[in-house]
């Protein structure tokens, strides 16, 4: 469920709703599929007034924040708060894969590709309180 701090730290952002397990996944297809840049911010993550607009400025392919003080280029990559250019990554397969998997194995494939995860700083928060955080 979106949360309102969300909702109000990216107000320019088109909120989707993704439906089943398998939802998530397909979102992230068909926007890579279509070729074009774009950014994720799940529900429950909230950036830092400008986080989103230096992703966007960012000359890097993959982009992402942390949610504390861990290293992006080791482990899983997750997707609370990225921004992708497709056209400069390959290819990836995530539709019909469960939403708890998506973001290890998208990590695994675009590393795969070669291609390593420019991280942002200073980190974002995450409000979900089961949420691993690294400090």
């Amino acid at each position: 469920m979106l949360t309102e701090h969300t909702r109000l730290a990216v107000p320019e952002a088109e909120f989707v709703e993704v439906l089943g397990a398998a939802g998530y996944g397909e979102l992230v297809q068909r926007l890579w599929d279509a070729g074009e840049p774009f950014a994720v911010v799940e529900q429950d993550v909230v950036p830092w007034p400008g986080a989103l607009r230096a992703l966007e400025e960012c000359s890097g392919a993959w982009c992402a924040y942390a949610y504390g003080a861990e290293d992006l280029r080791t482990g899983c990559v997750y997707l609370g708060c990225v921004r992708f250019r497709p056209a400069d990554l390959g290819p990836i397969w995530v539709s019909g894969l469960p939403w708890s998997v998506i973001d290890c194995s998208l990590t695994e494939q675009l590393r795969g590709h070669g291609q390593e995860v420019c991280q942002h700083r200073p980190s974002v928060s995450n409000l979900n309180p089961r949420a691993e955080v690294f400090t």
